[in-house]
């Protein structure tokens, strides 16, 4: 069954001199590879090999019987562990596969096998998926003889069909381990194709080649899955398909009821509201929120009020009066705000008061009035403009890094891509996409001063338990249903030779799921870590909760605030430099040493104290902004900050790129990542309050253009659901992908637009809903606005 598969490890065992050297290459980067390549992959070696190949793809010649000996040789050794009906389809397939029958040709057709670029980390011998999993046996009527064992015999010939399985092959060193090859590509990952009576535990022992030497001494064989077609309904999915099921008829039902009540409205009366009303806080005909209604002419007329969905009482005759509106719901009931009653009126009782909560409520998920606000493009008098186009473009930043991350394992020439970090200068731009990070630390740090030290002033007083539970509600409920939804339903979006259908992310989130939603998933191992990805707000989160203290000091003593300031940079440069230092690492990912990276991962990179200084220095950007942006400064000194600003910015993303090649030492390693977050965090600083101030020029009108702002409104769930459309499409790929600048640009394209459209998805059906009911429901002071 696993003849050509036994073949391929027979000739690396005959061409590599038993791959002892593989033994040798921990991690392929460009270095380590092409001396690997020189040293022990010579032209002879690699024509061999090539011959080999070629003679296998002709199922002829002394090469077969050698692979038949092996692979009956094994069954035989593991008869009592396969299941009878494996053990009759593959005595049924090798008896076939001597008879050169076209079926069992097509078997070995599907098994993977070595392809070009060895020499640039190309371990994926997948094989063909669709056509293993095509494949229909063909009834003779004959029978096999079974190797002697426990279960000797004659098995008649059944009828199976193809079923793909894969497993990864590595060199055993000391006992069981098996050394990797590459912190993204594990090993060598090889696909067979086996009759669908066979399941993994029936592959995993046919393919136990290293039992006593019975094959290839010191070859290992792990990680064997052979994905289903159909999985079995767990309870997790059940609830999954409920809720998603229950958002999209509460959703149908609250548009349809919508327009039913928009076009009832258009036939009601429309009253006149008094001047006395004049700048009388009211909702939106769909419980938008508490906003200022237009003033709008009476000749708006019926049509414009079964748009707005609602009676509009408007102003005089003659169309000249601009009053504002008082708009009810067909039962005549004010929405709030408006609800006071007119001269000679009288108060709506609570029977009335009852059914506009409960049509609000209801009308809170209604498309109708959700997508308009969400695509609204008009700019807030007290927002900051700019941060919008910065959000959209570190966001877009963040999908590219991780578009390469988790694409390599599945590239031919995951080598390229390591050479390209290390000797390409424009790749460094990908290669530090981790500071666009730092770059929201910075804009949520600037949003809580600027927004809440401006509160604090306006109302005279702080809510600290209204400032905490608002956060928690606005990011926990959409966050808890991406959960929901990902742990019920991942393993059923998709399928193919990549594909993840147990075990990983959505495993571990079905146990620590918890974590998320009290944000403290940072402080779990990766391993431990559901949707590791979100381990950012988790941080976030954390930042908010002491923010503020510092909120206090900028209130009450400036010069108190920014010296909290100070003293959290230091902290985050600090720790970041010891922890370094300690443990002989950079503070970013090192993809060349897979303990130090895990080390620079968990110890650092995620924790809060390596990240608190950047969100400080957001939150003193913040009150300066408040304090200062109508400030004139002298136009030197404003050319000089952007000077500064750009070298710093410039220095931060290209600082490790060594034109001759040479490794960076551990001192710089150390300087560089204790200075390179906060440098980071101080260049957008400038860019923000530049283009605030007026000093942005051409920067101000790209960044604060109201294209930016719908986009901007999804950026938080686009980050939430972004790495899950890249697992499931690279798992879902039935073949591995070459890297070229061109795959990488197609690629990231197509995962920033599909992330962005299931976060508009999202958001119209649970985000927009939740942010209405909270404005309705509970009356508060504006809150520092989430990222």
């Amino acid at each position: 069954m696993f003849i050509f598969v036994i073949g391929l490890i027979i000739a690396c065992s005959a061409t590599f001199g038993g791959c002892n050297h593989v033994s040798r290459i921990s991690f392929i980067h460009p270095e380590l590879l092409l001396n690997e390549a020189k040293n022990k992959l010579d032209r002879d070696s690699l024509l061999s090999m090539k011959n080999l190949v070629e003679n296998s793809n002709g199922y002829g010649g002394g090469l077969d019987e050698l692979l038949f000996a092996s692979a009956r040789y094994n069954i035989g050794l593991h008869m009592h562990n396969i299941s009878g009906q494996c053990v009759n389809d593959v005595a049924n397939l090798y008896a076939d596969i001597a008879k050169r029958r076209p079926y069992a040709l097509r078997f070995l057709d599907a098994i993977g096998r070595p392809g070009a670029g060895i020499t640039d980390g190309n371990l994926l011998m997948m094989g063909s998926w669709e056509v293993c999993r095509s494949i229909t046996s063909e009834s003779n009527g004959s029978s096999t003889d079974l190797p002697s064992g426990n279960n000797a015999g004659v098995i008649n010939e059944t009828l199976f069909r193809g079923k793909y399985c894969r497993f990864e092959m590595g060199v055993n060193t000391s006992g069981n381990s098996t050394v990797p090859f590459s912190l993204f590509v594990p090993a060598f990952r090889i696909g067979v194709c086996v009759p669908d009576s066979c399941d993994t535990t029936d592959v995993a022992e046919l393919l136990n080649l290293g039992e006593a030497g019975s094959v290839v001494p010191g070859l290992s064989v792990s990680n064997v899955v052979c994905p289903e077609d159909r999985l079995p309904w767990q309870p997790i999915s059940v609830v999954a398909v409920v809720v998603a099921v229950l958002i999209a008829l509460v959703v149908v039902g609250a548009t349809v009821y919508d327009v039913v009540r928009g076009y009832a409205a258009s036939r009601r009366r429309i009253e006149l509201l008094p001047r006395s009303w004049e700048g009388a806080r009211g909702a939106t005909p769909s419980g938008g929120g508490y906003n200022t209604f237009p003033r709008v002419r009476k000749r708006l007329g019926s049509e414009s009020a079964a748009l707005l969905g609602a009676s509009v009482q408007s102003g005089s005759a003659d169309g000249s009066d601009y009053r504002p509106l008082r708009i009810t719901d067909p039962s005549g009931v004010a929405f709030p705000g408006t609800e006071a009653p007119t001269p000679g009126g009288t108060a709506p009782s609570n029977k009335q008061r009852l059914v506009s909560v409960a049509s609000r409520t209801i009308l809170s998920f209604s498309l109708v009035s959700n997508i308009p606000r969400l695509l609204n493009t008009s700019h807030h008098p007290d927002s900051i403009p700019s941060l919008h186009g910065i959000r959209v473009l570190s966001l877009c930043w963040v999908i590219l890094g991780h578009t390469i991350m988790f694409q390599v394992s599945i590239y031919d020439n995951p080598a390229v891509i390591l050479r390209a970090a290390s000797q390409s200068f424009i790749f460094q731009t990908i290669a530090s996409a981790t500071v666009s990070v730092d770059t929201f630390f910075l804009l949520s740090g600037i949003l809580v001063t600027f927004l809440g030290v401006r509160s604090w002033e306006r109302q005279g007083s702080f809510n600290l338990l209204s400032f905490y539970l608002h956060r928690y509600y606005r990011l926990t409920g959409p966050y808890a249903v991406v959960i929901i939804l990902y742990v019920g339903l991942f393993y059923r979006l998709g399928n193919g030779p990549f594909f993840l259908q147990s075990g990983g992310d959505p495993a571990v989130c079905r146990s620590y799921w918890w974590a998320n939603l009290l944000y403290i998933n940072n402080f779990f191992n990766v391993n431990n870590s559901c949707m590791g990805w979100t381990w950012y707000l988790a941080n976030d989160t954390q930042f908010y909760l002491i923010s503020p203290i510092v909120l206090l000091l900028f209130h009450k003593k400036p010069l108190f605030g920014y010296l909290s300031v100070v003293f959290l940079v230091l902290l985050q440069i600090i720790t970041t430099v010891a922890i370094t230092s300690y443990y002989r690492i950079n503070g970013f990912i090192d993809v060349q040493n897979a303990d130090k990276a895990m080390v620079g991962f968990n110890d650092i990179y995620v924790k809060p104290y390596c990240r608190v200084g950047v969100y400080a220095i957001g939150m003193a950007t913040g009150y300066v902004l408040l304090r200062y942006r109508t400030t004139r400064l002298p136009r030197l000194i404003v050319l000089n900050a952007w000077c500064v600003a750009i070298a710093t910015g410039l220095a931060v993303v290209y600082g490790l790129y060594r034109v001759d090649g040479s490794p960076v030492s551990q001192t710089s390693y150390t300087a560089y990542s204790g200075l390179a977050r906060v440098g980071w965090a101080l260049a957008v600083a400038w860019v923000v309050f530049a283009c605030e101030a007026g000093y942005g020029g051409p920067v101000t009108r790209l960044l604060g253009s109201s294209f930016w702002l719908p986009c901007s409104r999804l950026t938080y769930l686009a980050y939430l659901v972004h790495l899950i459309v890249i697992m499931v499409f690279v798992g879902t790929y039935q073949s591995p992908l070459h890297y070229t600048p061109v795959t990488i640009a197609i690629t990231f394209l197509g995962y920033t637009a599909l992330s962005y459209a299931f976060a508009f998805i999202i958001s119209i059906c649970v985000e927009s809903p939740l942010t209405v009911i909270e404005k309705f429901w509970f009356r508060r002071p504006a809150q520092p606005e989430k990222l």
